[in-house]
Parts: C-alpha cells; sequence; structure tokens
C-alpha cells in the first residue's frame, strides 16, 4: 500500500447539502467513507521528520521498524512499503524455484503425490 503526503495543503471546502432526489443511498455513502483514506495535516520538522498519524498508520497496518522508499511526483510524496530479503533466503524467491513451488502445488492439488509411513518405505519406493 502506497501512503501519499501531498506536497501542497489542499483548501477544503463544504459541500451543499443533499436533496432526496440526489442523495445516494446509505449504502454507498458508507463503502465511499470506508474507502477514502483518511486525510491530516502534518509539518515537517527542522531535521526532515514528518509523523505518520496513528489511524493511517493502522490504515496501511505499518508497523514501527518497516522500511519505505520515498518518491517524489509532481504534487506529492509517495511512501512505498519496502520488504527486505535476508540473502540466506534469497534463493526462494528466484524465478526457478517459485516455478518449482508452482508445479509442487498443482502436484498436491491434482493428488500426484505418494504418502509413506516410514523412512524405510520411502527408500523402498525410490528403489523400485
Amino acid at each position: 500500500m502506497a501512503m501519499k503526503i501531498a506536497a501542497k495543503p489542499k483548501t477544503t471546502t463544504t459541500t451543499r447539502a443533499r436533496t432526496r432526489k440526489d442523495a445516494a443511498p446509505a449504502t454507498t455513502r458508507a463503502r465511499a467513507r470506508k474507502e477514502v483514506a483518511p486525510s491530516r495535516i502534518v509539518s515537517l520538522r527542522a531535521n526532515g521528520q514528518v509523523t505518520i498519524p496513528a489511524e493511517i498508520r493502522a490504515q496501511a497496518h505499518a508497523q514501527p521498524g518497516d522500511l519505505f522508499v520515498a518518491e517524489v511526483t509532481d504534487d506529492a510524496i509517495v511512501l512505498r512499503r519496502k520488504q527486505l530479503i535476508d540473502a540466506d533466503q534469497a534463493y526462494f524467491w528466484t524465478e526457478e524455484w517459485q516455478r518449482g513451488e508452482r508445479e509442487a502445488t498443482e502436484d498436491i492439488k491434482n493428488g500426484r503425490y505418494k504418502s509413506f509411513r516410514s523412512a524405510r518405505a520411502l527408500i523402498a519406493d525410490l528403489r523400485g
């Protein structure tokens, strides 16, 4: 999930009261309210720090220690979560390994596997 921090503050305006004729159904209004990310005005401190409000961190599932890549667009600073992979786990994410994982998952799903009650039974099956 990307978080945007607006570079320019936007002015807020009040909307006119809806009449019955143009009112959206309550469920649509509630759904729209849920999907809209909360916005808050935050300040940039002298040392370059910005505190992301708790409700925005909660919605983004951001935890202390999470890493983010900061990017600048025409009108915003965008934070994107970055997950690092330990060097000893990198093999798992190679295309070759992932292809094997997909193949194994497909084999299991289609019943192309055998179960053994013991290592001796497995070895006997391998020897044919």
